[in-house]
């Protein structure tokens, strides 16, 4: 890899292969609102060099939204909008995350019970969550297009799927904590069920030129989670379905015994394990120091080296180009630069 120049995102031609991964800035307004200080935080790191910036966590869905910003309505376009020319004046790409917290919500801050692919207890759930009804999964799918729509409308180059650390997409995929029997429930098609629609329905609004990307967790370290095989074949199927990038993560910070994150595995492209797929980037989060990452991802031959950092700590990422194969190696324990 080499580091300083240009790459393709999909349709999009980045400068060079530095990306800021997202993390949570508490920065928005009350609403989510983006504020001032969002915009100096993300145009410092424009103005570092960086070809590439993933915002953190943005709520599609008013009803559950924690502390995050927002995109659940129109009135949000135009913040976004002066952020995003601003990062584009750098030469920097932007791609909006577009997420919803899942049975991970509060209600003590929402005041409504947090709602869930199944009403199961779970050590990443504060509480037993409400299980999700056909209808209110369309209307969420929905949801999630509209902001991506607004994405695009703010003059984003693409959104990601956030389906990992244990976040409502990723209690669809999760057999941990999706006990359904319809057809969002059981095999792993049907898990996927959820991220596939959503995918699919931004493709048929917003065409191919549009990036979507997609974050998962790899890896959950409680009982039923994905393991090792699993994150393969969502990595595989996520793919062939037609995301431009995988953004691979571990499940690690809702749980105190993995408070952030010593991380059990280390995902990696390589040629001689069989193919993960053609159309997607894998990404390593959580590598450890920055050159960490750098040297695994040249290891491996990934594209990108991302970088996340802020007041719970800095971790590493490698993304890599689309169509090499995905190896995993299983059983190390890598743990964060910590900063207090």
């Amino acid at each position: 890899m080499k580091l300083f120049e240009p790459i393709k995102l999909g349709s999009l031609t980045l400068k060079n292969h530095l990306a800021l991964a997202p993390m949570d800035t508490e920065l928005s307004g009350l609403h989510g609102e983006v504020t001032r200080d969002i915009i100096i935080y993300y145009t410092a790191r424009a103005a570092g060099g960086v070809g590439l910036i993933i915002t953190e966590f943005t709520a599609v869905d008013e009803i559950h939204r924690l502390t995050s910003p927002s995109m659940y309505s129109d009135r949000f376009i135009a913040g976004w909008s002066t952020l995003v020319e601003k990062l584009h004046s750098f030469g920097t790409g932007v791609i909006l995350q577009i997420a919803h917290h899942g049975g991970r919500a509060l209600e003590r801050i929402t005041g409504t019970k947090p709602v869930a692919p199944s009403a199961v207890a779970s050590p990443i759930y504060p509480e037993v969550p409400r299980e999700l009804t056909r209808d209110e999964i369309k209307d969420l799918i929905a949801k999630l297009v509209r902001a991506a729509e607004r994405a695009k409308a703010a003059g984003f180059d693409g959104v990601e799927i956030h389906a990992g650390h244990g976040y409502l997409i990723g209690e669809f995929i999760s057999p941990h904590t999706n006990r359904r029997t319809d057809e969002y429930g059981g095999s792993l098609e049907n898990r996927l069920r959820f991220p596939v629609e959503i995918l699919k329905r931004i493709r048929e609004s917003l065409g191919s030129d549009f990036v979507v990307g997609f974050k998962f967790s790899a890896y959950e370290a409680v009982e039923g989670g994905i393991d090792v095989q699993q994150a393969v074949d969502i990595a595989r199927y996520m793919e062939a379905q037609g995301v431009d990038y995988l953004h691979v993560s571990v499940l690690s910070f809702p749980l105190p015994e993995r408070r952030f994150p010593s991380v059990p595995l280390n995902l990696y492209p390589c040629t001689s394990s069989g193919r993960a797929g053609g159309g997607g980037q894998e990404a390593c989060d959580g590598a450890g120091d920055g050159g960490g990452g750098y040297r695994h991802s040249r290891r491996g031959g990934a594209d990108f080296a991302g970088r996340i950092g802020g007041y719970r700590g800095v971790r590493s990422c490698a993304y890599r180009r689309p169509g090499a194969s995905l190896a995993v190696e299983a059983g190390r324990d890598i743990p964060a630069v910590h900063k207090v």
